[in-house]
């Protein structure tokens, strides 16, 4: 039995049996070595069968992988030498989609890029995904998730640096199932298309908070909070969308993040400065009584970071959500007349149809539409935020730390409840 390693699928695989005959060591000879390496001369390479690629150094090959005589290696390389044999880098690839080459074995799983007249192959989903981003500003949304097709390829050479994929148009096998007719392709088809929109539908209701939450999945902080019920029906995946790290092109939201670093740092610096009750009041989860541990500085500093980053995805949350209202509430004001009449012309009446099918179809798309109808101001903070959205443009580091610090970002209740601490500990 030959067993032999497939560059393809990287494992084993055994020589069909009309192979096994000649290939041991003692039978390959120059009389008979045809059975075993092919010379394509419209690509000039010599293939070896059993490895299903072509070769850079016969006689090598010859030695480490199928173990024939020097005596009869220097015969074989004789024989071949008078055909030329070009370097990987030269040897040029058939056309695209066309029928693959037997000699170099079963085509290949690959990613086409979608560009046109790019043509990149990859047989790495990641690479390819590098190259997209990189050669054409591609990034993955959930309308564009991928940029490339799934196609077939093949290769000359199989070592590293030296694969240059190409490729290939393989036809269905029209004997895989002779009992299965053109009709019943048509259903497997059509059972399959209602499957993956069933599931697509379910992905969808997944992403769906349910008001009616499982009890083993309530705790008391949950049901306290009343987040089941706030969140009942709401797309979670847009509400993370809505709270996301700013994005690169995400200028401003950038700035915000880093401002949030150097205001938490600020506040945490400046504890020491805060009698120790007050420290105390401030650690106290219980409105009646103090905890027992002053607040302080976190021991570790990767758990300050962590809990910093939940203020950066809120800030970037409140910002998201001002700056989407002042946008559509701009909107809003263009299709007011000047005068407050709701007389206009025939075309005008058309274009406010137009504007308004365009409202439709642009709220069925609106990812932030969730964050907005949830999101609770309280007292001044919209303003505030308005404040910082500016000051993250115009005004200098220091003011916008100043910004971000202000006192109507944290509720009044809040205030109310450690007011009303301290006053009833005096």
């Amino acid at each position: 039995m030959n067993i032999s390693w497939n560059p393809y699928t990287g494992a084993q695989h055994v020589a069909p049996a009309e192979r096994v005959a000649v290939a041991t060591a003692s039978q390959f000879t120059a009389a008979n070595i045809e059975e075993l390496l092919q010379y394509e001369p419209d690509y000039k390479v010599l293939v070896c069968k059993d490895h299903a690629y072509a070769l850079q150094n016969v006689n090598r090959h010859l030695e480490k992988y199928h173990s024939i005589a020097a005596k009869e290696r220097k015969a074989i390389v004789r024989k071949y030498a008078q055909y030329t044999l070009l370097e990987p880098s030269r040897v040029p690839l058939p056309l695209p989609l066309r029928p693959p080459l037997k000699v170099l074995g079963e085509p290949i799983d690959a990613f086409l890029c979608a560009e046109e007249k790019c043509g990149y192959v990859s047989v790495n989903r990641s690479v390819m995904g590098q190259h997209c981003n990189k050669q054409h500003n591609w990034k993955s949304t959930r309308e564009n998730r991928e940029s490339w097709s799934l196609v077939k390829v093949q290769t000359f050479f199989a070592t590293g640096g030296f694969q240059r994929y190409f490729t290939v148009h393989v036809a269905p096998d029209p004997m895989v199932d002779p009992l299965v007719s053109v009709k019943d392709d048509e259903d497997v088809v059509r059972i399959l298309n209602e499957c993956r929109r069933a599931k697509e539908e379910h992905d969808k209701e997944l992403e769906k908070a349910d008001e009616k939450v499982a009890r083993t999945d309530r705790t008391g902080w949950f049901n306290r909070t009343g987040w089941p019920e706030h969140l009942a029906r709401r797309d979670l995946a847009q509400l993370s969308h809505a709270s996301r790290m700013p994005d690169r092109e995400e200028r401003l939201l950038h700035q915000a993040v880093r401002i949030v670093d150097l205001g938490i740092e600020k506040s945490v610096a400046g504890l020491s400065s805060l009698a120790i009750e007050t420290r105390r009041w401030l650690k106290s989860a219980n409105r009646e009584g103090l905890d027992v541990r002053p607040l302080a500085r976190l021991q570790n500093p990767e758990s300050q970071r962590r809990y910093a980053g939940y203020w950066k995805r809120f800030i970037c949350y409140c910002l998201r959500v001002v700056t989407t209202d002042e946008e559509r509430g701009a909107r809003g004001c263009d299709n007011d007349s000047i005068d407050g009449s709701n007389e206009g012309t025939e075309q005008e009446e058309t274009d406010e149809e137009e504007e308004a099918e365009d409202e439709v179809e642009e709220e069925c798309q609106d990812l932030m539409r969730d964050a907005r109808e949830l999101f609770p101001w309280h007292g001044n903070q919209k303003e505030l935020a308005r404040e910082l959205w500016c000051a993250l443009e115009l005004e200098e580091e220091q003011t916008q730390v100043k910004k971000m610090l202000e006192p109507g970002w944290s509720s009044s209740e809040r205030k109310q409840d450690l007011a009303s601490k301290i006053l009833g500990k005096q």
